[in-house]
């Protein structure tokens, strides 16, 4: 399944409880309550989430705002989707009751206004009736010359203005909030730039304005493409003495004052060591001992006095993957949201939750408001209060073991699994948590350096009985015998995300990766398109190439020509193709959900002119 944009995978969290660990009683004495799309909600993800003084919640999505106040939702969505055909053009204006953007970050004031920070800018919620403030806000980039004026210019002035055209439209996109301890609200944005709101006199001023001169693009070598404005602030959080700390993308841990911005320079008592050089803090906390808590490349690190200084990493018992999130619960334990699995760190030690919800998100995973209620997503919604069972193992762990007997128990047969295969020396790969492990009948073997702890997407063999291992950033892995082969190095091998493979009626392989479809011919690699995130794929009867793309939809590649099928559908528009299933002459199964309500699914079947739907 590939990552999207501001999607957030969902997965299931644990399997059985460690001996001797209790379940936890609810948090406050509230109900679980469970809050769907039924509700009103919009479709999760839910990014954000906050209580508003007289206890209505206010839940951050994708798609929109939502305020349950207990017994009604009332919903603020964002402007509709564009269609495919429209990508490029200027986005229009959100309505009064409309918000430019998905919820990113929610925060609420010293005067009991709800602050919406989204990727087109920020918004207010005052007396209920959402007020748009981007009008307010300092601009980093200012008016720039029309593209009737282009033509007077040399290209490499052109080219920077391009790209000045897009931190424009990034100028005011919210990364980050912190509410200080003197009442006023910062703002972290994706330029780098950081803005301060003073309620004494209701005004936006810069406190760190980066010199538009300095902006580039970022390169990203994993993935080959542009990933966005450097520097984005990541994180902002202030220290009992007033400090404010900020997660910078590419610079680290950064101290922000009136005379701007520069590398932390912590008080002695906090030991400034290794981590704190890493270039990436996507998240920060501050914990109720006053100890700053920050996200680094191998972990989580923790500073404080010299006595109680830590770098959490596999080896100490922290989950085996990037942190994501950081909150502090009142009983004042430290949970690290990753990819892989959710942790707390308690008095000491570090635990392992599995909540009584299915389907939990990853990404938002659990927030603690200020009323003392734990907030957990999962693939419908949001639950309040669910009950935790703590283990003393990660989940990864947990699961890498239940995999190992799956196999051993199964052995010789293999489940039908798209992250198992056979290769053609009869032993199975396995694909688990940024391992890859390998079972020959009698002993497992670690090959997980071949994927630098990466992700497997995919394990799958062709007709010529050699295995392929689709991986989240490395590339493609083959594996003939003995002979092990990589592709990703070279430019003309599918790079980075390989999210799928199929094949044709001749032995003609074709990979669907984050940069489009490729074909491989007596394995010569050809980039066939790369405008798409090709993702399910799927070759037909008739050897024709369908494929998903999540803003493009549903497309048809044949004999060197696609067709976007979704403008030509009204059926199809606003719906994810989430599997394609091959039938018989030409026809194939599609199966969708709506963009905006991921429960609402619907299957089609076509040839590519005709769509039907059918019951799935």
């Amino acid at each position: 399944m590939p990552p999207r944009v501001y999607l957030v995978l969902f997965a299931l969290l644990g399997v059985g409880v460690a001996a001797g660990l209790a379940d936890e009683p609810v948090q406050a004495p509230d109900a679980p309550l469970h809050l769907t799309h039924a509700d009103g909600l919009p479709a999760p993800p839910a990014n954000a989430i906050a209580v508003l003084p007289e206890g209505t919640v206010a839940i951050g999505t994708l798609y929109g705002l939502a305020l349950w106040d207990g017994q009604e939702m009332k919903v603020f969505r964002k402007i509709s989707s564009r269609d495919p055909q429209q990508v490029g053009e200027p986005m229009p204006d959100p309505g009064p009751k409309q918000l430019p953007a998905g919820v990113d970050h929610l925060l609420v004031d010293g005067q009991g206004r709800l602050w919406i920070g989204t990727g087109r800018g920020l918004a207010w919620l005052e007396g209920g009736e959402l007020k748009h403030v981007n009008d307010r806000l300092p601009e980093l980039i200012p008016a720039l010359p029309p593209p009737q004026r282009w033509h007077e210019m040399e290209r490499a002035e052109v080219d920077r203005i391009m790209d000045l055209y897009m931190f424009r439209m990034m100028q005011h996109a919210i990364t980050a909030m912190l509410h200080r301890q003197d009442g006023q609200v910062w703002l972290g944005t994706s330029l780098g730039s950081i803005i301060a709101y003073d309620p004494h006199d209701e005004t936006f001023r810069f406190v760190h304005e980066p010199d538009p001169a300095d902006l580039r693009l970022i390169e990203h070598p994993d993935d080959g493409g542009q990933g966005g404005a450097a520097p984005v602030v990541t994180a902002l959080v202030e220290t009992p003495e007033g400090d404010v700390l900020a997660g910078v993308l590419g610079r680290g841990l950064v101290r922000i004052d009136e005379n701007g911005v520069e590398p932390a320079r912590l008080p002695e008592q906090w030991l400034a060591f290794p981590p704190l050089e890493q270039p990436v803090a996507p998240a920060l906390a501050i914990d109720r001992d006053g100890a700053l808590w920050l996200a680094t490349a191998q972990g989580v690190a923790r500073v404080a006095t010299e006595d109680r200084r830590a770098h959490f990493t596999v080896a100490e018992g922290y989950v085996d993957a990037p942190a994501e999130g950081l909150d502090v619960d009142p009983q004042g334990r430290v949970w690290v949201i990753t990819p892989r699995g959710i942790a707390a760190y308690d008095d000491g030690e570090w635990r392992y939750p599995e909540f009584d919800v299915e389907d939990v998100e990853w990404g938002f995973g659990v927030r603690h408001t200020a009323d003392g209620h734990r907030w957990v997503s999962h693939g419908d919604g949001v639950v309040r209060n669910p009950e935790v069972r703590w283990h003393d193992e990660r989940r990864t762990t947990r699961l890498r073991q239940q995999r190992r007997e799956e196999v051993e128990r199964d052995w010789p047969e293999l489940p039908d699994d798209e992250l198992l295969g056979r290769d053609n020396r009869d032993r199975v790969w396995v694909g688990v948590n940024g391992q890859l492990l390998v079972y020959d009948g009698e002993a497992w073997a670690d090959q997980t350096d071949k994927i630098d702890g990466r992700d497997v997407q995919f394990i799958r063999s062709d007709s010529a009985g050699r295995l392929w291992i689709g991986t989240s950033g490395r590339g493609a892995m083959m594996i003939d015998g003995e002979d092990i082969e990589r592709f990703n190095d070279t430019p003309g091998h599918a790079r980075s995300v390989i999210y799928a493979m199929a094949e044709d009626s001749e032995g003609v392989l074709y990979f669907g990766t984050q940069h489009g479809l490729y074909r491989v011919t007596a394995g010569r690699w050809e980039h066939l398109t790369e405008r798409y995130q090709v993702h399910p794929l799927a070759v037909d009867d008739r050897d024709r190439v369908w494929f998903g793309d999540w803003n493009w939809g549903l497309i048809l590649y044949d004999d060197g020509q696609e067709r976007q099928l979704t403008p030509e559908h009204p059926d199809l528009k606003g719906r994810i193709v989430e599997q394609i299933t091959p039938l018989e002459a030409g026809w194939v199964r599609v199966k969708t959900v709506r963009r905006e309500a991921l429960h609402d699914v619907v299957v089609f079947e076509t040839d590519g002119q005709e769509l039907m739907p059918v019951d799935e």
